[in-house]
Order: C-alpha cells, then sequence, then structure tokens
C-alpha cells in the first residue's frame, strides 16, 4: 500500500522533506559568440551552347556532389560526363542514352577540397551542384 512516509523528514519529525538539487558540473561558461560557417551552394553547367564547364571545389569539408540532366529535345544519343582530378587521380562518370526528362544522381561522389571537376555534356542540358563547408 502506498503511504506519505517516503516523504517524511528523515529526522522524523513530521514535515514534508524536500531534497535539494545540486548540479553535477558547474553552470555553463558562454565565450564570445562567432558565427559558424555555413553551407555555401556551388555549382556549373554545361548544355550545347557551351558544352563544357570547369571548377575546383573549395571549402574546409569533402563536398558531396550531386549532377542533373536532360536530353535536349531531337537529340540522337544525349551524354553528361563528371571528371573528377584530385590528388589521388582522376575519375570519371559516364551517363549516356537516357530518355527524355529531367533526371539526377544525387551525391554519387564525394570531392575533398582543391579537387578540379570537369562537367560535359552533348546533346544534354546538365548542372553539377554541390555545397562548400566554411566557404
Amino acid at each position: 500500500m502506498w503511504s506519505y512516509s517516503a516523504f517524511s523528514n528523515p529526522c522524523g519529525c513530521g514535515w514534508p522533506y524536500v531534497q535539494p538539487w545540486y548540479p553535477a558540473w558547474p553552470p555553463p561558461v558562454y565565450l564570445a559568440w562567432s558565427p559558424s560557417p555555413a553551407w555555401t551552394p556551388k555549382q556549373i553547367s554545361a548544355n550545347t551552347a557551351v558544352p563544357s564547364a570547369e571548377a575546383v571545389v573549395g571549402g574546409a569539408w569533402q563536398a558531396g556532389l550531386s549532377v542533373e540532366f536532360q536530353a535536349d529535345s531531337g537529340a540522337a544519343s544525349p551524354s553528361v560526363k563528371v571528371t573528377l582530378t584530385d590528388a589521388d587521380g582522376s575519375s570519371e562518370f559516364n551517363i549516356a542514352g537516357f530518355p527524355a526528362g529531367r533526371h539526377a544522381r544525387r551525391d554519387f561522389i564525394a570531392a575533398l577540397p582543391g579537387a578540379k571537376l570537369m562537367l560535359e555534356a552533348a546533346g544534354a542540358t546538365a548542372t553539377l551542384i554541390w555545397f562548400e563547408f566554411g566557404a
């Protein structure tokens, strides 16, 4: 059976007893506020009129690359090529023969700061998108 005896004063005098609360750690010390670095969106585009574009990844962390592309109307064999060149070498990603409509490949590779990006499009419009942290 439940009773109030659990809340009684340890001295037995009958007055309610409340255990004082003592924090385990001292209160936090707030240093001078400084704004945090932001994620900055970056992009390069290529199409039939401008078939290639280049950029260098900046920022302080690696960037996840995403590409959006769409075939030009009447294009026989549209293709998009993304080339990533960094200290470890070069990687190429070819996307060809895609149907009409807008397509996307999200976060298909990560690029370190200083990596060189090249986007090429033939019979298509493409945009390479990434976010730089602390740029």
